[in-house]
């Protein structure tokens, strides 16, 4: 395999890496009618829900005049309508609703507990449809604490045979054999699916847990489970005997709780066992401790009511109402009660029925819901113009497409770029896991120790296994864990040595996305001593400007300021003369940071400067940054006026 193949899979140890530095998910996509560009060329009937043949639509439609526009871009007027009612709900601040409050408004607005902190719905809509929409149940699993490689060809065929064998102790076999082999990762279909991401024996529980249990005390008594397994456990509907054989052969406290990926609510054993229909297991860690419901939030609000599995859902409701958990949310209330009328008495969390009696909501919904009316027929026409448009800006408009520097367009060639980009990587990670599972076991052991080294920081002892396996990808693979985690410089200067002096060509990349305040100096010493490619642009069209900008913002004291770091990297980059805007036909560093400030308002004193500044440095102003500008005055109105009075250049012309 070459040296890109097995780099790759440092690519996404740093990606999982740097998600997990930076905690919390990024906020939700941008969101907010316009209305500026109906179409004035669209012959569309003014009501985008009137019915139509396909014929009919086809001849209304001129799509070479809609190319690009903003009103023809699905994903635009859909990220304008979640974008919307987050604007809306937190304008309600300014009159003291706090986030329960705000979440109570959309609920009765009908469109579900749209909710601030998980930047999604966590309900169905309640509104008068005759047939509601099903909840969304989620809840992400714990991360699996393992930092080894996979496991080998010959070590993984055995453990695929063993799990396919009519009796487990062919299984148990395996495991007994070596032990070690239930800590590795298991490899995926898809490799870039970290919430499926689990262990070999958190497979083994998926596809042979009632026998596992059965056979739990031939395990090897050195193999404990951990939160990781629990959880997998719990959600594949492990018993309450079971389970509590499980707790006895493990060290983790049941009460634990763990910070989601995508968003920043807290998940625990009690939320599995009830978003995935286990009440046997919700009872026993009910009387453990464990909380379903942390924070102020119920699970309840988030059941599916009903769904496929009506009786064990119900018999999760009455063991959470008999604990004493009450929902928050008035459609979950009204649900609970056509589905199970014998609640007769059914009283909302105390706290929901304070915030009720204290604010005077009804009005407020009624205007909620009035506006999401409107942003959903401007959904359905934008899904209307791309459902009969796109097979003629796939085959007859490519070129016209890159003339374009809206917003629309933009976002369009951006998202082929990242696709073709994604795919490109996950053939590449393929190509590293065939090669890592053609591995002899010894080389496997010392390449899974070089791994652990690296995660614990034991830089020297990583560099003196790598000698040992003698392989040029591994030290490339050292060299960019090196410069993302900040490794010594000695150790960063060694493996260069190693590489002959050679810098890998998206160092730069690597550097300036790394979350540590050494990356800087050892960049201006890999350019000072190894000319380092400081104008390197990758297949997404990003370069090192687009990587600094990518979180331009810090938080200190309850304000926001550009952060120290990201204004040093601008400035050597500037002085540097890296372009403020690579010609990738996608979003520029600009449209990041202005982008960002439509997302989160609350950025906007940093991003005016950041603006201010990419512009003195050779930032053009074009029609994408003018289309971003529009959202963050009807996002923003007071940041709209600071962006403008600072960076005048931003503003609409005549």
């Amino acid at each position: 395999m070459g040296v890109a193949a097995l780099s790759i899979v440092l690519v996404v140890g740093v990606v999982i890496a740097y998600s997990e530095w930076n905690e919390g998910p990024a906020p939700p996509p941008v969101a907010q009618s316009d209305g500026s560009d109906t179409a004035s060329h669209e012959k569309l009937p003014s009501d985008p829900r009137a019915e139509a043949s396909d014929a009919e639509m086809a001849s209304q439609l001129d799509c070479l005049d809609l190319l690009g526009k903003a009103s023809s871009n699905l994903a635009l007027a859909t990220d304008r309508k979640r974008f919307g009612i987050r604007s809306f709900l937190t304008s309600l601040e300014n009159q003291g609703f706090n986030s329960l409050a705000q979440r109570l408004v959309a609920d009765l607005a009908g469109i579900g507990a749209f909710d601030l902190d998980m930047r999604s719905y966590a309900g169905a809509q309640s509104g008068s449809a005759e047939v509601e929409q099903p909840r969304t149940a989620v809840y992400s699993l714990p991360r699996t604490g393992v930092h080894s490689l996979p496991l080998s060809r010959a070590q993984s065929n055995r453990v695929r045979d063993a799990l396919q064998a009519p009796a487990i102790e062919s299984l148990i076999d395996e495991f007994q054999a070596d032990p070690s082999l239930l800590r590795r990762y298991w490899l995926r279909e898809d490799p870039f699916d970290l919430d499926q991401a689990t262990t070999v024996l958190g497979h083994a529980i998926r596809v042979r847990g009632q026998e596992l249990y059965r056979a739990i005390d031939t395990i090897p008594e050195e193999v404990s489970f951990g939160l990781h397994e629990l959880a997998v456990a719990v959600g594949h509907g492990v018993g309450a005997a079971d389970l509590a054989t499980l707790l006895d052969r493990s060290a983790v406290d049941p009460t634990t709780s763990w910070r989601d990926r995508r968003t920043p609510r807290d998940n625990t054993l009690a939320m599995v066992a009830t978003l995935s229909a286990n009440p046997g297991a919700l009872q026993l860690l009910l009387t453990l401790g464990s909380d379903p419901s942390l924070g102020r939030r119920s699970v309840l609000d988030e059941l599916p009511l009903p769904n496929e599995q009506t009786e064990a859902v119900q018999e999760v409701v009455h063991v959470l109402l008999a604990h004493g958990d009450r929902p928050y949310l008035p459609s979950t209330r009204a649900a609970l009660k056509r589905w199970l009328p014998q609640l007769s008495a059914l009283p909302l969390h105390p706290d929901a029925e304070v915030e009720l009696a204290t604010f005077a909501m009804e009005d407020v919904a009624r205007e909620l819901a009035s506006l999401v009316e409107d942003w959903d027929r401007r959904v359905m026409h934008a899904s209307r113009i791309e459902q009969h448009c796109q097979f003629a800006w796939d085959d007859e408009t490519g070129p016209l497409l890159h003339r374009s520097d809206g917003l629309a367009a933009k976002m369009r060639r951006q998202d082929e770029l990242d696709k073709r980009y994604e795919i490109a990587q996950r053939e590449s990670l393929r190509s590293s896991q065939r090669w890592i599972e053609q591995l002899e076991p010894e080389a496997a052991r010392i390449l899974e120790a070089i791994f652990e080294a690296v995660n614990e920081s034991r830089w020297k002892d990583a560099m003196l296994l790598a000698d040992s396996l003698a392989v040029d990808a591994v030290d490339e693979l050292l060299l960019f864990r090196a410069l993302f985690f900040g490794a010594p410089m000695e150790v960063i200067e060694t493996l260069i040595d190693r590489a002959g002096g050679v810098l890998p060509e998206r160092a730069v990349l690597t550097l300036a996305a790394a979350p540590n305040e050494q990356a800087l100096p050892v960049a201006k010493m890999l350019n000072q001593r190894y000319r380092l490619d400081l104008h390197f642009i990758d297949e997404r069209g990003r370069n090192a400007v687009s990587e600094a900008v990518s979180l331009f913002w810090d938080t200190q004291f309850n304000s926001v300021v550009v952060d120290e770091n990201v204004a040093r990297w601008l400035t050597f980059l500037s002085e540097n003369s890296v372009t403020m805007k690579p010609e990738s036909g996608g979003m520029d560093p600009l449209d990041l940071v202005l982008q960002e400030m439509v997302r989160r308002p609350f950025t906007n004193r940093a991003g005016v400067r950041v603006a201010r500044f990419l512009i003195d440095h050779g930032a053009a102003v074009g029609a994408s940054h003018r289309d971003l500008v529009d959202e963050i005055a009807m996002a923003d109105w007071d940041g709209y006026r600071q962006l403008i009075q600072e960076v005048p250049e931003l503003e609409q012309g005549p």
